[in-house]
């Protein structure tokens, strides 16, 4: 999903427990700069609790299908480059994944964007693929 270049230190994980922060970071270093794509749960206060790895990707892309997330659960890739600004290429993977969800009964909660500091974007908050 995305043009990125390849970087993986210095994930902003803010929005993630303690728990998932670490389980996340674990996966994209041995990722070897290259896209990872999770399904993530959220606990009562909105954080991300869990996160699983669901695909694996290159420095430039990952590929997210649908039918991986279930109700109540939300999306997350990194960006490699540090720059979690989405693509078009997200977007559109987003807008089919959600349309999906649609149609299967599946609500897609967002999709986060996760770059380098203190930087990442939410898709849904920025109306992205979600109609």
């Amino acid at each position: 999903m995305g043009d990125r270049d390849a970087d993986t230190d210095n994930t902003d994980l803010s929005r993630l427990t303690p728990a998932a922060a670490g389980a996340v970071r674990a996966a994209i270093r041995l990722a070897g700069g290259r896209e990872v794509c999770f399904v993530c749960t959220l606990d009562a206060e909105g954080a991300v609790a869990t996160a699983r790895v669901v695909a694996r990707g290159d420095a430039a892309s990952v590929l997210a299908l649908p039918g991986f997330a279930k109700t109540g659960e939300l999306l997350l890739h990194n960006h490699p480059s540090g720059d979690p600004t989405p693509s078009p290429d997200d977007v559109a993977v987003t807008r089919a994944i959600v349309q999906a969800g649609k149609l299967l009964d599946v609500e897609t909660l967002d999709h986060l964007v996760i770059g380098h500091g203190a930087r990442w974007v939410s898709m849904k908050e920025r109306a992205l693929g979600f109609s």
